[in-house]
Order: C-alpha cells, then sequence, then structure tokens
C-alpha cells in the first residue's frame, strides 16, 4: 500500500521551493537588536520567519498520509455483504446436452437420442456408399 500521494509530493515541493526563496531573502537573525528592529521597523519580516515554521510542519503533516485517514468498520449487528458464488461458463462442444430431469421429458429425450443415431447412421452409409461408387 502506497503511503503517499502525489497532491503530498506537490505540496511538499512548493512548500520547499517558498521556503527557500524566504530564507535567501531573509537574513539571519542573530543579535537582540535585529529582534529589536523588527518589533519596531521591520515587523513585515516576522510574518515571513514564520511561515518557514508552519511551512516545516505542513510538510510534517502532508508527508505521511495514512495518520490521517481513520479505518472505518461495521457498526454491531450489521451483517456482512454475502458473496456471490462465480457461475461456472457453459462448456463448448457439439456433445454436450443438459439432461432433463423430468421422467416426461427423459422419456422424449432418449426417443430423440435414439432417432438422431438411426438418422446419422444412415447418412453415414449413404455417404459411404456415393464414396465407394
Amino acid at each position: 500500500m502506497n503511503v503517499y500521494s502525489l497532491e503530498g509530493v506537490i505540496v511538499v515541493i512548493l512548500l520547499t521551493i517558498c521556503t527557500s526563496a524566504y530564507l535567501r531573502r531573509i537574513p539571519r537573525l542573530k543579535h537582540k537588536r535585529d529582534w529589536d528592529a523588527i518589533a519596531s521597523v521591520r515587523f513585515a519580516v516576522l510574518p515571513c520567519r514564520l511561515r518557514v515554521h508552519v511551512a516545516f510542519h505542513i510538510l510534517k503533516f502532508a508527508m505521511v498520509q495514512n495518520k490521517v485517514k481513520q479505518k472505518v468498520s461495521l457498526p454491531n449487528g450489521v451483517k456482512p455483504k454475502a458473496r456471490r458464488a462465480a457461475a461456472t461458463k457453459m462448456k463448448k462442444g457439439q456433445r454436450l446436452k443438459i439432461k432433463p430431469k423430468n421422467p416426461k421429458k427423459v422419456d422424449a429425450y432418449k426417443r430423440d437420442a435414439v432417432a438422431s443415431k438411426v438418422i446419422n447412421k444412415e447418412i453415414e452409409e449413404l455417404i459411404s456408399a456415393r464414396a465407394q461408387s
């Protein structure tokens, strides 16, 4: 089972690009006076620095998809669905005949079988006689 989704990968790529662009544009804050400057003059830099942390958390949650999804189970008292038995395919062939179960139809089936045997035997004799002459 694949844990990563294509959408998650796209989000990660976009967030990585945006984060790297912000890190290159904004200077590092090393001293306390830099923090004071942010609070007084350059207050617009702070949201940009916070976006890096937000992007990191979004990356963390976007990558692993299996923890977000919950498995669904049926409530108690619900019957599971019955699986249908696979239907067997009919066999193809000239000799395949389905025999009837009704006693009246069994007799008719036997008469038809005897008649077809007699007819086939006569046809075979006729053809062999024509072939010999």
